[in-house]
């Protein structure tokens, strides 16, 4: 730990927290890290060049402590690096009624280029005076190397106000283009304070509990640039000889850090056997080479392969750095974020490598894109790989017999065992011919008729749902390029399920399901017996909702489709007989639903009696005005035949 420094001190120096506290914090959390470092796995997976806030802890040297040098041959009492390296007491800084300036610069000198493309600088502060007090806040970033310091970026915030109470207060900028800092360059950061007449800040750093601190954005980071492996003697090797007198082989891991090898936290190292046993697990690497201000490190872990089966050896490096560890341990995150890199390389034991290509098609030969590939020996999965659009993949192995598993849709569906003893070229590949299919899925009614508008929903063997789907009008679902395997299957139709149950996909066929809709088909008839043609028919449930409607056709039916159910058919007959209109009204018949069925309806009071008809109304009125046009004509004739009788009796 280090002592408070009198040089902060004359500058307004104060304390804000126990001694005790810090002196208890810091070891708590540093002993926390130590403690898990070799029981965690890497949980995520980073790689230099992806963009993340690297932060850094604002420090001060103490009384013990000689400044920090500087590019240039300067140096520094105040900087920043990715350390928990905290003072014993705060670092108090106090700006009262002029302007100052606080400098703090990156240490170690950069290792390796470092871009930035931001920053965030977070502070804790407090206003001096008994009320808030307000200040000008300026921050500026400068690149220094060995003849110059350059200014980078300048960011005024304007008037910002302090509260009397500590808090942890921020400033965040984007640099108006993307910065690359030099390798050997040292990173300023400069903060310029002008506080109002009768105002004061205090500005507190360097303890674990005022975690002063500035985030750099930027894509550069540690980074696993390679995995060699060396022989007994030393040289390097991707293949070891299984009678080799002495089968010690070193495993090296090659780490790269911008900031230097301060920075790199962890070096672990998982080493897999050809069967996919797990021979060292997450093991911790000694650094054999590198500086903490080298920009690449060197880490090792020796293994010794005697009683260990030829094959392909897979070899996972897993590295972390400060900021990955500051992040779950000291942040409490409880996370590693976007810090970790993992690496993976591979070497052999036994005779040199064989290389197989495959292409895995579907049932009809059509490429697969996606479909994963599995290297199979004595049960244990040694690689995969995932096809690429022609279907292909290259798979490496040491001579002998394997299994090459092809999965879709994460089933299998697909095996080939191949005795490998020479190459298998990309232009002659092993094929694969898989289990992936085109079923056509044929919904129907009970008794056999296709049923469209249909909606199928699927359960895929591997548990996902596919679907809803819809029935065209043949009642037919096309799926495309699935998997051999039970399916789950449900029908609904018109909001009704109809069908519940599984099927099996083993080839392109159709396959063809019954549901429970069924058809009823209603009759109408006249009283007399005689089949009535376009009688309006509707069917509908309890609640008045139509599920199917028709007109009977010239045979005095109509077929209509309906689930299982208690329903009432509505018949309506309106048309004309012997002159006159005639309209049922609406007939209510109940029916109960649990098979196809039949049901006649009778219209008794049709045709209507001939005395109730137009014609025969009309026909009476025809024959009256007949019989009085006849009474008529008799009763002139006889009229005229007594004139002439009476006139002849004048004349005689």
């Amino acid at each position: 730990m280090k002592a408070s420094a009198p040089l902060r001190q004359r500058e307004g120096e104060r304390r804000l927290a126990s001694k005790s506290m810090s002196l208890l914090l810091l070891p708590l959390l540093i002993l926390s890290g130590i403690s898990l470092a070799m029981s965690l796995a890497p949980t995520a997976q980073a790689t230099n060049g992806v963009v993340k806030d690297m932060t850094f802890l604002l420090h001060s040297v103490n009384a013990t402590e000689t400044a920090k040098p500087l590019p240039g041959g300067g140096s520094t009492l105040t900087y920043f690096d990715t350390t928990l390296d905290f003072n014993d007491v705060n670092v108090s800084v106090l700006v009262e009624g002029t302007q100052k300036v606080l400098q703090w610069f990156l240490v170690p000198e950069l290792a390796g280029d470092f871009g930035v493309e931001g920053f965030t600088l977070r502070i804790w502060s407090n206003s001096s005076t008994a009320a808030s007090s307000n200040a000008q806040v300026t921050v500026e970033i400068y690149e220094l190397n060995e003849t110059s310091s350059t200014l980078v970026h300048s960011e005024n915030f304007g008037s910002e106000t302090f509260p009397v109470t500590p808090s942890l207060t921020n400033w965040n900028a984007t640099l108006a283009l993307p910065h690359t800092f030099l390798a050997g360059s040292s990173i300023e950061l400069r903060m310029t304070v002008n506080p109002g007449a009768l105002q004061g800040v205090w500005f507190h750093y360097d303890t674990p509990q005022v975690n002063s601190r500035v985030s750099l954005s930027g894509p550069d980071s540690l980074d696993v640039a390679g995995i060699p492996t060396l022989d007994s003697d030393r040289n390097g090797s991707l293949r070891f000889d299984p009678d080799a007198a002495n089968k010690t082989v070193y495993i090296q891991a090659r780490v790269t850090d911008p900031l230097g090898g301060y920075d790199i936290r962890w070096v672990n190292l998982t080493l897999i056997s050809p069967f996919a046993s797990i021979l060292l697990d997450n093991a911790s690497m000694a650094r054999v080479s590198g500086t903490p201000l080298s920009y690449e490190s060197v880490f090792e872990v020796e293994w010794n392969y005697t009683g260990q089966p030829t094959g392909q050896y897979t070899v996972q490096v897993w590295a972390l750095d400060n900021n990955g560890h500051n992040h779950y341990y000291f942040f409490q995150q409880f996370d590693f974020a976007d810090y970790p890199d993992i690496a993976t390389s591979t070497f052999f034991v036994g005779g040199l490598p064989a290389y197989v290509n495959l292409q895995a098609v579907d049932s009809t030969g059509v490429p697969l894109l996606g479909a994963r590939v599995a290297l199979v020996s004595g049960g244990f999965t040694v690689d995969e790989k995932t096809t690429d659009s022609e279907g292909m993949v290259n798979l490496t192995m040491t001579k002998g017999t394997f299994e090459f598993q092809a999965f879709w849709e994460s089933i299998q569906v697909g095996s080939v065992v191949q005795n490998v003893q020479s190459n298998v070229s990309a232009s002659d590949p092993l094929i694969v011919v898989t289990q992936v299919y085109y079923p056509i899925f044929q919904a129907e009614t009970a008794g056999g008729v296709a049923l469209p508008g249909a909606s199928l929903l699927f359960v895929h063997p591997n548990g996902d749902t596919l679907g809803p789907h819809k029935t065209n009008e043949s009642g037919q679902v096309d799926l495309n390029q699935v998997p051999v395997g039970t399916y789950a299957l449900s029908a609904s139709w018109r909001g009704i399920d109809v069908f519940s149950g599984s099927v099996e996909v083993t080839d392109n066929s159709v396959i063809t399901f019954g549901t429970a809709v069924y058809e009823l088909t209603v009759t109408t008839e006249s009283g007399a017996g005689e089949r009535l043609a376009g009688v309006f028919v509707a069917v509908t449930d309890s609640t008045g909702l139509v599920f199917d409607a028709g007109i009977t056709g010239a045979d005095g039916t109509a077929v209509l489709l309906l689930p299982e159910g208690s329903y009432t058919i509505q018949s309506r007959y309106v048309t004309t007989h012997m002159g006159s209109l005639y309209d049922s009204g609406v007939m209510s018949t109940s029916v109960e639903l649990s098979s196809s069925t039949s049901i006649a309806v009778t219209f008794s009071d049709f045709p209507p009696f001939l005395t109730n008809t137009l014609v025969f109304l009309f026909g009476l009125v025809y024959a009256a005005t007949i019989a009085a046009l006849v009474v008529a004509f008799l009763f002139l004739r006889r009229k005229k035949a007594r004139g002439k009788a009476f006139s002849a009796g004048e004349e005689s």
